[in-house]
């Protein structure tokens, strides 16, 4: 269930031109308006799980997944440190 009024959810819709902002995707396809994960407002763990060794990072939930797409935060770059930092002990980091 969404917290977004009915009004505002129908704007941006149209100003979108019921498209995904963040991949451009036809709302009509995804069915669903989808934010980035907030870290002030929402809990990582609701959002995100840790698989491969604690290395690549999963969204569990439609904003997880946006989250994890648009920022790429499962670049070869980014999982090959976190390898070496879960290797160390550093990582994950709860």
């Amino acid at each position: 269930m969404s917290s977004i009024p009915k009004a505002v959810r129908q704007q941006v819709l149209s100003e979108a031109e019921h498209r995904c902002e963040y991949c451009l995707t036809s709302s009509n396809v995804t069915g669903e308006l989808t934010t980035l994960f907030n870290p002030r407002t929402q809990v990582w763990i609701e959002n995100f799980k840790w698989i491969n060794g604690a290395s690549e990072v999963v969204g569990i939930t439609p904003t997880g997944r946006v989250t994890v797409s648009t920022l790429r935060l499962n670049n070869e770059y980014i999982m090959a440190t976190r390898g070496i930092w879960a290797a160390r002990g550093w990582h994950p980091p709860y």
